[in-house]
């Protein structure tokens, strides 16, 4: 996988693009077994009245304890306190977001909206001895907007493990119990009607 690029330096029509590619692959990866003919002709319309997709949320979708998030009501991005050279796992509770079969996943980048970013090191992983990514973060932190994108995204199919660990430097918690505030910029695709909830 490609490094992770700021999205100051890429055009806003390339950038959508980048969206769309990432939706349709979704769509299709997610269709494969229930709608193979809509697949085969990539017929997303179709695809769209029985699959939805949307904005990929920490707690909602990906179980994240860390930071104090731990309920539809603290719903943010936040790693939690951070020790220098130690990694700390960003999804599951320690252990990975197991997907439900239905779910579908794909990650492709990231935004540091903290005063003062520490996270240096962003691995996406399905299992630990299979990494989609290593991302470093600091060419972001220098860029105007503390944004950036891959332009290959992380995917990960219904019952994957969604693995994504975090290391940084020295940052101890703040009143919220977050360490950072570094969002994972992804989707996730699920049939339409299915529970929204981990």
């Amino acid at each position: 996988m490609r490094k992770l690029v700021p999205i100051d330096q890429l055009s806003p029509a390339y950038l959508d693009q980048l969206r769309e590619d990432f939706e349709r692959n979704l769509l299709l990866n997610a269709g494969t077994d229930k709608y193979p003919r809509l697949v085969q002709t990539g017929d997303l319309t179709k695809l769209r009245t029985h699959l939805t997709v949307h904005t990929l949320l920490p707690w909602t979708d990906l179980g994240i304890t860390a930071g104090g998030q731990a309920a539809a009501t603290s719903d943010f991005w936040g790693t939690g306190a951070l020790v220098a050279a130690t990694p700390i796992i960003y999804t599951g509770a320690g252990a990975g977001a197991v997907l439900a079969a239905n779910e579908f996943v794909c990650i492709y980048g990231l935004s540091a909206p903290d005063a003062a970013p520490s996270v240096h090191t962003v691995m996406l992983q399905v299992t630990a001895a299979t990494t989609l990514a290593i991302w470093n973060t600091q060419e972001m932190w220098a860029s105007r907007q503390p944004i950036a994108v891959s332009p290959e995204a992380g995917y990960w199919a219904g019952q994957d493990n969604c693995f994504v660990s975090v290391t940084g430097f020295v940052k101890a918690a703040d009143a919220r119990g977050v360490g950072d505030y570094l969002e994972l910029l992804g989707m996730i695709c699920m049939p339409k009607g299915a529970v929204v909830s981990v």
